[in-house]
C-alpha cells in the first residue's frame, strides 16, 4: 500500500464526517463516511486473478488453473444450479419448504413437522420423498 494512500485513508478515518464501527462521531452533511464504505473502498484494490495468470510452479510455467485443486468445472456447477432452481420451482409450495427445511436447515423429520402444522412426520418423509423424485426427474432431462 502507498504511503500516499495510507495518507489519504488515515485522513479519511480521523476526519469529522467518519463513523467508526462505535457511531461516536456524528454526521455533519449526508456526504459522512462509514467505515464499511472506507473497508469497501480499499477492497476493491485488491488485485484480481485471472484463472488464465502464467504462475511458476515446480520450475514450469503453467496458467493457474492448471495448478489448482481438483476440478473446478465452473460451467457444469453454473448449469447445474440453473437446473436446481428450475427444478425445484416446478415443486409444489409444500414441497419446496419440505426440501429447503430437511435440507437447507438440516431440520429433523419430527421438527419440519411441527413447524409446518403436519400432525405425523411420517408425513413430512412421503412429501420429501415425492419431491426428491421430482428433482432427480427433473435434473435427469426426464
Amino acid at each position: 500500500m502507498s504511503s500516499r494512500r495510507n495518507v489519504a485513508i488515515h485522513r479519511i478515518l480521523s476526519g469529522p464526517n467518519f463513523q467508526g464501527a462505535s457511531g461516536n462521531r456524528d454526521r455533519r452533511s449526508s456526504g459522512g463516511i462509514d467505515a464499511a464504505d472506507v473497508v469497501y473502498a480499499m477492497e476493491s484494490e485488491a488485485h484480481v486473478y485471472s484463472l488464465f495468470d502464467q504462475v511458476s510452479f515446480d520450475h514450469e510455467s503453467l496458467e493457474l488453473h492448471e495448478v489448482l485443486p481438483g476440478d473446478l468445472g465452473v460451467e457444469t456447477s453454473v448449469c447445474e444450479s440453473i437446473a436446481l432452481s428450475d427444478a425445484l420451482s416446478a415443486l409444489s409450495e409444500i414441497e419446496r419448504t419440505v426440501v429447503a427445511m430437511r435440507f437447507f436447515e438440516e431440520r429433523t423429520q419430527a421438527e419440519t413437522a411441527s413447524l409446518l402444522g403436519i400432525s405425523q412426520p411420517p408425513q413430512v418423509h412421503r412429501i420429501e420423498k415425492a419431491a426428491l423424485l421430482a428433482l432427480r426427474r427433473s435434473m435427469e432431462g426426464e
